[in-house]
This record gives structure tokens, sequence and C-alpha cells, in this order.
């Protein structure tokens, strides 16, 4: 008998230990004290011929409660109006969502800047603009705009010789009568002298070309969603430790997941990326900022033909001296500097021209935050 009762209060003990080190500390000291109560009426009962019963009446019921669980419930009763259960505040909750989000393997923007290596002093040089840049990424997420279900992003980013970088990413997915787009192309150093470009066609014709004079975002009406978003930085060069691009998932995406093709061509010696998801985190310590990052081992791949075969339309079409469709001036010109800036003058082409040392694609499925790449430079 005492034998059988060592082993119910080890296996409650033991018990306790290991579910409690995996709730959240609001949920622990209920689970101690219910678990103690349980494993001391258990002994009680075992040791001691206890033959207890309390009866209480009710206007709308009768309660009968016999054998050991008085002991549990007696105890439990008494023990939780003496020492109540902490009040949940403001503050608890916060920090309750923040051991969680730890436990999920998120990180606060200081400890992301710590886990950042080498990258580290392309934050710290300038925090004010990666600060920007993160909140855009996580918050500024067109809210009430009519997206894209289930998108689909193929994005190519070009780092060239000294400054200037280049991205170009097409967009398809489902949609209603009225799809709202964004487009607009900011560098993450908070430099001048970029341009942004949006063109939408049905099959070979251009149906919609946009500069953004009127905004980031822009309408598409057509039946079927297949737009391209091209941006250049002419200003933007890539620091000596490095840099970073980001896909801003939560822009196109109003439901399900999206799709992810990302490439990278660059001038530049670099290592394999380093590949982040960022959200946002509405209950953050004071002055926090509210986002939290989460690193993802992806597999690259060390060419850049995938993201290139899934763009060969559309760099096809923007190839053509003279392109079908309703395409303005303003964007017509952009396109051709663009081709003008391009080793061999072509999109199509680029990822087989001279002088790019890095090349880098990555698939992912089943993508809902923004994600950050960090481009490590040797």
């Amino acid at each position: 008998m005492f034998g059988l009762a060592a082993a119910v209060v080890v296996a409650c003990l033991a018990s306790v230990v290991g579910w409690s080190f995996s709730v959240s500390p609001q949920l622990q000291y209920p689970i101690f004290l219910g678990f103690l109560c349980f494993a001391l009426s258990t002994v009680s009962g075992l040791l001691f011929a206890t033959h207890t019963k309390v009866d209480a009446t009710l206007p709308m019921a009768a309660i009968t409660i016999g054998g050991p669980a008085v002991t549990w419930v007696a105890t439990l009763l008494i023990f939780s109006y003496i020492f109540p259960l902490p009040a949940i505040t403001s503050q608890s909750f916060v920090d309750t969502l923040r051991v969680q989000q730890l436990r999920e393997g998120w990180r606060t923007f200081p400890e992301w800047v710590k886990e950042l290596g080498p990258l580290r002093p392309v934050v710290e040089r300038d925090e004010a603009s990666q600060v920007r840049q993160v909140m855009d990424s996580t918050y500024y997420t067109g809210s009430g705009r009519q997206k894209i279900n289930f998108p689909i992003i193929q994005s190519l980013f070009v780092f060239f010789e000294g400054k200037g970088a280049l991205k170009i990413q097409r967009v398809t997915g489902s949609k209603g009568d009225v799809a709202e787009v964004y487009f607009k192309g900011h560098s993450t150093l908070g430099q001048s002298g970029t341009k942004s470009l949006l063109l939408a066609k049905t099959k070979d014709v251009v149906m919609v070309s946009d500069t953004g004079s009127k905004g980031d975002w822009t309408e598409i009406r057509s039946e079927f969603l297949d737009c391209l978003i091209i941006s250049l930085y002419e200003n933007e060069e890539m620091l000596p430790e490095g840099d970073f691009i980001y896909v801003n998932t939560p822009k196109y995406l109003q439901s399900g997941t999206a799709t992810l093709d990302v490439g990278i061509l660059a001038a530049q010696d670099i290592a394999d990326p380093k590949v982040w998801l960022l959200r946002g985190f509405p209950y953050p310590l004071h002055d926090e900022v509210p986002v939290v990052f989460k690193r993802v081992f992806a597999p690259w791949d060390h060419k850049v033909d995938p993201v290139m075969a899934k763009l060969s339309e559309w760099l096809a079409l923007i190839d053509r001296p003279t392109i079908p469709g309703k395409i303005s001036d303003e964007a017509a010109k952009i396109l051709t500097d663009i081709r003008g800036r391009l080793p061999g003058g072509s999109f199509a082409t680029l990822h087989q021209a001279a002088g790019f040392k890095s090349k880098y694609a990555l698939h992912s499925d089943q993508v809902a935050d923004a994600v950050a790449i960090g481009v490590e430079q040797h």
C-alpha cells in the first residue's frame, strides 16, 4: 500500500513539473495547486480508511461528495481562498504573450539585432531607418483594401557593382472584381532616387501601367491578376557588411497563405543569405519596437535560374522595343532607363551577364508573415 501511495505521489509531482514548464506563468499556479491537492487526497485515501461525506443543498440543486475526494476539494477550496490566484493585469497578460512568443522561437527587436552577427553594424549604424522598414513591413499592410487570395509572389533582387539595386517582382493570385496592389519601393536606408513601376497584363497585352504618381496602391480590374512590379534604387549601395531585403507578404495577402520565390543576383561575393519571418507584436514593453522575428533555416539554391524561368514571360515582354497595350509614356521611359542600366541591356538575359559573383534562389510555401533576408558580404 505504501509503495502504491509513493508511486502516485511521484507520478503526480513529475506530471506537475513537466507540464508546468510548457504553459504560461498564469496557469502554472493553479496547475501546481490542483495536482498537489490531488496527490495529497490520493495518499490520504490509501493510507487511512476514510469515510467522509459532505452534503449541501442549494436553491436549485443538491450536492453530495464522499470519499477521499472530499479532502482534495476541501483543501483546494480553502487554499484557493487563503492564497488566491494572482490577478491578471494588462502587464501580466503582456508577459504571458511575451513568454509564449519566445517559446515559439520569436525574438524581440534587440534580441534579433544581437543574433545578426556581421550584419549587426548595418542596423546599429542607422537603426531609425531599419525600424521604419520593419514597421512598414508589418503594420502598413493595407487594412480594409481588397487584396489577393493565396498570392504567388516571385521576386528578383539585383545588386549592381557600386551604386544601384533593382527589384523585379511578379504577383499573381485569385481576387474579386477588383484587386488593390501595393508597388512603391522604398530604400532600406531611406535613400532618395527610387523609381517604381507597376504593369498588369492579360496574355501579352498590358492593361494597366502606373508609376505611383497618385499613391502607393493601384487597382487592377482585369479578369486575371498578373502584374509586374519594378523598382530601381539608384542611390542604394550594398554596405561593406551587407544589406537587408524584404518581401512584404502581408501587403498582398487577403486570405490563405502566400507562395514565395526569391532570387538574388549580386556583383558582390555574398554568403548564403539568412532568413527571418517578422510580424507585429501589439503588446510590447515600454519603449520597445512592436515587432518580433523568427529565424528560418531555408535551403538556398546556388543559381537563380528557377526564379528567372518564372519571370521569363514578363521579362521577354518588357524587352520588346514596343510593348503592346496601355502603357504610359512615363512608364515606357522608366523601363527604357532601367534597361539601359542592365548589363547586356536586357531583362531576360540579366542572369547570364558577366560580373555577378553571387546567385541564389529560394522557394517557400504557406507564408503569412513578412520576410527579412540578410545578405552578408564575405
